[in-house]
């Protein structure tokens, strides 16, 4: 919060730490025998990944929060250390309801970070019945 009580976010730092730990267990996997393009990632990785994405969705009602900054903060965490976008999904509804005049090309751009195929049994029950979500997300 900021000295009037405005709430302060500064996505910029946060970008900055979770690159910087995201490269840094990039690097120690290299030498541990760890690939990120066959998706083995670390369970540390997979614990930030799943941090990542409840920040995310804390931050998705903010009006000032832009697609493209959502996206970057999305895709910072390689896909392969989300066993389920489930939380993701979650974080782009709570977005897209707090953001309800997206258009649709621009609710696509909201859920290209998610991979609606990682998607649980009941998380793809509430997508398909969703208003929100994009008709090829649906599909």
């Amino acid at each position: 919060f900021t000295y009037d009580g405005e709430r302060l976010l500064d996505l910029d730092s946060v970008r900055r730490i979770i690159s910087s730990f995201v490269e840094k267990e990039k690097n120690v996997g290299v030498f541990n025998g760890g690939d990120f393009n066959r998706g083995l990632c670390s369970v540390t990785l997979q614990r930030v990944a799943k941090t990542v994405d409840s920040y995310l969705a804390e931050i998705a009602t903010y009006g000032e929060l832009t697609i493209s900054k959502f996206n970057a903060i999305a895709n910072l965490v390689p896909k392969s250390a989300r066993k389920s976008d489930d939380d993701l999904y979650r974080a782009i509804d709570i977005f897209l309801k707090a953001h309800p005049n997206l258009d649709e090309i621009e609710r696509e751009k909201v859920c290209s970070s998610m991979d609606p195929l990682k998607l649980s049994y009941d998380a793809r029950l509430h997508a398909s019945q969703n208003k929100r979500l994009p008709v090829n997300i649906v599909l």
